[in-house]
This record gives C-alpha cells, sequence and structure tokens, in this order.
C-alpha cells in the first residue's frame, strides 16, 4: 500500500541528463565576458540557482559586469543552445511517473533553473502532463541547498513534509531535501559529475529500483 502523497522531482539530471547542458551555457555565457571557466569548477555548482551562480563567478574571476548582464545573456544563450539540442527522459523515468500516476501520488517539478526554461524542457520531453505544478529556485528567497523550495512544494501540494518524497540528483539538492526534513531518493548519475549523495535516505543508480520496489513510498519509511 503506498502512504506517501506527493513526490517532487527535481529536473536537471533527474528527469533528463541536462547537467552537461548547463555547463555548457555557463561555459559558453561567461565566455562572452571573457572569462574561462573550467568545467571542474561548473560542476562544483551543480544544483544552484542561476543567480547564486553568477555571483559565484563575478567573484572567482572578479568580473564587473553586474549578475543582471550575465543572467540576461545567459537565458538568450540556453533558449537557443535548446532549440537545437536533442534530450530525452532518462532511461526508466517514465515507469516512476506511471507507477506514481496510477497509485494517485501527486507529482511536481522544483528546480533550480528558470521557470521558462523547466516549462520548455518539460514540453520538450513530452512529460508535462504528469505534474501538478512546477517550481523555480529563482523564486525563492534562498537556492538550494537551502529547504525553501521545497518546503514551499510540499505546502503548495498541500501535505506535510513527512508526507512528501525528493528525487534529487546533487548534492546541493539533497541537502536541501534534508534541510526540509523530507525523505530523499538520490539518484546517482554519472553525468552530473562527482555528487555526495551520502546524506540522502536511499541511493539508487537505475529507477527501475523504485519500480521493483516500492518501500521508499511507504509512509513508515
Amino acid at each position: 500500500m503506498v502512504n506517501k502523497k506527493a513526490v517532487i522531482f527535481d529536473l536537471d539530471g533527474v528527469l533528463v541528463n541536462s547537467q552537461p547542458f548547463h555547463y555548457d551555457v555557463d561555459i559558453a555565457t561567461l565566455k562572452a565576458f571573457g572569462a574561462n571557466l573550467p568545467l571542474d569548477e561548473a560542476k562544483k555548482l551543480a544544483g544552484m540557482a542561476l543567480v547564486d551562480r553568477v555571483n559565484k563567478y563575478i567573484k572567482y574571476f572578479t568580473l564587473t559586469v553586474t549578475p543582471n548582464e550575465i543572467m540576461k545573456l545567459h537565458v538568450t544563450t540556453m533558449l537557443n543552445l535548446l532549440e537545437t539540442t536533442v534530450l530525452k527522459p532518462i532511461y526508466g523515468i517514465i515507469d516512476v511517473l506511471l507507477l506514481l500516476k496510477q497509485n494517485g501520488v501527486a507529482m511536481s517539478v522544483a528546480s533550480s533553473s528558470s521557470l521558462i526554461f523547466i516549462s520548455k524542457m518539460l514540453d520538450k520531453l513530452g512529460i508535462s502532463q504528469f505534474f501538478d505544478f512546477i517550481v523555480s529556485g529563482e523564486d525563492m528567497a534562498n537556492g538550494k541547498p537551502a529547504p525553501d523550495i521545497f518546503l514551499f512544494s510540499a505546502k503548495k501540494h498541500g501535505f506535510n513534509v513527512s508526507e512528501c518524497v525528493v528525487v534529487e540528483d546533487s548534492e546541493n539538492g539533497v541537502l536541501a531535501a534534508k534541510a526540509a526534513n523530507i525523505f530523499c531518493v538520490g539518484y546517482s548519475n554519472p553525468t552530473s559529475g562527482e555528487q555526495n549523495l551520502s546524506k540522502a535516505d536511499i541511493i539508487i543508480n537505475n529507477y527501475s529500483q523504485l519500480v521493483e520496489n516500492n518501500s521508499w513510498l511507504m509512509e513508515d519509511r
């Protein structure tokens, strides 16, 4: 019997292998401002909201431009690249979404990415219909690893945090889920770089593990 009432999914690296896409966009955007961002440095900020990443980049490169200038170009670069990039849902995630739908479990997406990117990505993947709503970290006072986005999502679902599950692939995301006191499934995704998921309640490397054993949806976990 399923007891959890809502599952809150991160987007990048959880629903789609798009984390490398974000690294490419960050690198291309900063290059336009004369800064050469090493891939390893970009990976360290996986899961962070854009504004937080940009502020760190400005400090790292001692740039004289404003965060808004960088973010404006970042959005343009991202949307242009998204049009020409082939992306598909991560193998096995559709089975998870169908399992949840069949059991009456509510679903949402809570991502550090911008609202326009989340919306366009879900449409591109053909999975928008599974989710009750989407939440962007850009609308939160504090981005991951702060718990704001997951606390907001649980409240928007109308459920207690004990009735929710978060699925995350980044260290910052896992820390945010646990700071919100929500049960967290850590999805170990090689394309997300070296991420410490040790704080997650369970760690998987294949979504079949969630379909074959639904104990992660039990209230007493």
